[in-house]
């Protein structure tokens, strides 16, 4: 058996698709290295929530096809036509909420020769943890956790010291939590919440959430790190922690403890009080570094943060940018 192999490797999310090439060392479960990585759009979830009966429509499907053919022009290959070639991945949250989601995935396994699998959230929660340990630059402590929030779903995984995981799987994902805290509020997508509504909203998650996470807790005395992956925390709420808390905080950014990547519930409900005291105009002209996000957005995805954060007791999350799912598909041999 080859030690070493080059593997394609494809997480296919809510809202994209995330894709890369790398060297896997099969022996020991760990990237060696990555080759090339890309990201194409495609909001699964959005088409679901579009529709009468959770189900994908054809130019859902048609859109999914153009993405991996995308994907595949980057990279140049032809799995369908090569079997020798190393493809295979992940379907998450939207694939289990779409009745024909399954239809779509045999359409890409047969189309491009591309092996998906729609995972559960126990096997999402657990591809989150081993992540951490399959990055090639991560050294990881005996027990830690990882938080990761996808479009439809977040999981919250712990590793313990004797190398068990557990896997609390979360009612929401960034998609699914702002499209039901505006419909309770009667609030359109686009219109910015006032600082009582983004606590109410938060008050209404961290109750639902605490109602089935405390079995966990208990079960796991989760204790150690938490670390917070994916595009959601890392692309969405990094940034928003780093102009506004250094901003609000200290006048040197230099000295100031976010140079660590970590943020406490207590900033994070600073991050609420901003968001929710400052129209959107004067939120751009306030941090201009942020002049590309939609602060209505944003408002949701803190919010939720502070929801898991609160529910879960976790006083801090650390930002692992360079850590993703992916990391832990590719050794995941089950796959290949």
């Amino acid at each position: 058996m080859k030690k070493f192999e080059v593997r394609y490797v494809f997480d296919i999310g809510s809202s994209n698709t995330k894709s890369y090439c790398c060297v896997v060392d099969k022996a020991n479960d760990r990237i060696i290295s990555i080759i090339d990585s890309i990201t194409v759009a495609m909001p699964y979830q959005e088409y679901i929530n579009n529709s009468h009966n959770n189900e994908l429509s054809p130019e859902a499907f048609e859109r999914s096809c153009e993405a991996m053919t995308k994907i595949l022009s980057y990279y140049n290959i032809a799995p369908k036509d090569n079997p020798k070639l190393h493809c295979a991945g992940i379907a998450t949250a939207w694939a289990r909420n779409a009745v024909n989601s399954q239809e779509l995935i045999d359409k890409i396994n047969n189309q491009f020769g591309v092996h998906i699998e729609i995972a559960s959230q126990q096997l999402e929660g657990e591809l989150g943890v081993r992540a951490l340990k399959a990055n090639p630059i991560m050294h990881m402590d005996k027990y830690y956790s990882v938080l990761d929030i996808g479009g439809g779903s977040f999981q919250l995984g712990y590793h313990s010291a004797s190398d068990d995981i557990y896997v609390y799987n979360g009612p929401y994902g960034a998609v699914n939590y702002a499209n039901e805290m505006r419909a309770l509020l009667g609030v359109g997508g686009n219109a910015m919440l006032n600082v009582d509504q983004l606590h109410s909203i938060i008050n209404i998650a961290s109750k639902k959430i605490a109602c089935s996470i405390s079995e966990y807790l208990v079960t796991t005395n989760m204790h150690g790190n938490v670390y917070a992956i994916g595009n959601m925390v890392n692309k969405s709420i990094k940034p928003l922690v780093t102009a506004m808390l250094t901003d609000h905080t200290s006048k040197n950014a230099h000295n100031y403890h976010y140079d660590k990547h970590s943020v406490t519930i207590e900033e994070m409900f600073t991050l609420v009080s901003i968001l929710g005291t400052n129209d959107e105009a004067k939120l751009h002209e306030m941090y201009p570094e942020l002049s590309e996000y939609d602060m209505h957005t944003a408002q949701t995805n803190v919010t939720l943060l502070c929801s898991i954060m609160e529910s879960a007791d976790i006083h801090s999350v650390e930002f692992l940018e360079h850590v993703k799912s992916l990391d832990a598909i590719a050794v995941y041999e089950d796959l290949w």
